[in-house]
């Protein structure tokens, strides 16, 4: 009787151990599954963190070369205005010019 007791007692022992390594198995499984999980949230968060700050870069990229194409063209307009003016004062200047020598020779006459 002792014996079969014994043996029932190993028989439970066994089947305890049995029924706890395989709750340690499905527990490992668990955090394993949401580890995976954890990390694949997180990837996709960096990705698309890396994605937007792509995005602003080409952004404010692009607002740089608008910046530079506008300060260039105003630059241009302003070279312009300034020849222009350059020009009209040379040619009141050659008309003044003319005109005096003309005052001279008739002067001279």
């Amino acid at each position: 009787e002792e014996e079969e007791e014994e043996e029932e007692e190993e028989s439970e022992v066994v089947q305890v151990q049995k029924q706890e390594k395989i709750e340690k198995v499905q527990t490992q499984e668990i955090f394993q599954k949401e580890n995976k999980q954890e990390n694949e949230q997180k990837n996709e968060k960096d990705e698309q963190e890396e994605k937007e700050e792509e995005e602003e870069e080409e952004e404010e990229e692009s607002e740089v070369v608008q910046v530079q194409k506008q300060e260039k063209i105003e630059k241009v307009q302003t070279q312009e205005i300034f020849q222009k003016e350059n020009k009209q004062e040379n040619e009141q200047k050659n008309e003044k010019d003319e005109q005096e020598e003309k005052e001279e020779e008739e002067e001279e006459e």
